[in-house]
């Protein structure tokens, strides 16, 4: 009886660990992605500043 129980939370400990790093890996990917839209979008917006401060200069 006592087998089994460790068996089953073995298991169970297993796929909860399984669950909780697809979890993570989801969220970090998420997190990455947001994190280098916004660095895009703030290179995009200095260098079209960066661009525009030079033509008015002209």
């Amino acid at each position: 009886m006592f087998v089994i129980g460790a068996l089953v939370i073995l298991s169970v400990s297993t796929v909860l660990a399984g669950v909780m790093g697809i979890s993570m890996s989801v969220v970090m990917y998420k997190v990455q992605g947001a994190l280098s839209m916004a660095l895009m979008d703030i290179f995009m917006s200095a260098s079209v500043s960066f661009v525009e401060d030079k033509m008015f200069l002209w």
